[in-house]
């Protein structure tokens, strides 16, 4: 009798490894969260080490911001950013909420980011494997202020468990530099 249950455990077991998502889906999927403008959804595709990284290259820049006495500190929307909480706060959030919390509030800010996301189309044309990276290829299609662009680049992904994840694009590193950068030019 117990064998039966052995054959269908076995075939189940099978299975989902057959459909364990690819690079190109996982790619696939991110993409749609963030049209969607599901910024969890977009968050918890990202690699957590990578959100660690991301919270603690950024929040200090935050700290920075707030301790900055200029009014163009101001049009930044660090306040925004925090939404009543404390920067003391921001430590102790996961890394995915604080990822989170960082993408809602850069979509507030941008809305022709959101927008231009929203319309977007991403085609993935595969993967090429490095060590244990797997880099997509990716094709994005948007409207950007009525001009249709398309660009073809890479995004990278790394194994968390069995599940692929993102890791951290050049872009979005750079908008901790670029927001630090803004800030050194009005400090004192």
């Amino acid at each position: 009798m117990t064998k039966p249950y052995i054959i269908l455990l076995a075939i189940f077991t099978l299975s989902a490894s057959v459909f364990a998502a690819t690079p190109e889906q996982t790619a696939t999927d991110y993409f749609s969260a963030f049209r969607r403008g599901d910024m969890a959804a977009v968050s918890m595709a990202m690699h957590p080490a990578e959100l660690s990284k991301f919270r603690d290259m950024i929040v200090p820049v935050i700290e920075k911001g707030l301790a900055v006495e200029d009014d163009r500190a101001e049009l930044l929307g660090l306040d925004v950013l925090l939404g009543g909480d404390s920067v003391e706060y921001l430590w102790t959030e996961s890394p995915e909420e604080f990822f989170t919390r960082f993408m809602n509030w850069l979509l507030k800010l941008n809305p022709m980011m959101k927008s231009s996301m929203a319309g977007a189309r991403v085609e993935p044309i595969g993967h090429v494997m490095e060590g244990e990276l797997a880099h997509v290829v990716i094709r994005m299609q948007m409207d950007m202020l009525g001009a249709q662009i398309s660009q073809v680049s890479a995004i990278s992904l790394k194994k968390d468990g069995e599940a692929w994840k993102l890791m951290l694009t050049g872009e979005i590193e750079g908008m901790g530099k670029l927001l630090e950068a803004n800030l050194d030019m009005m400090a004192p």
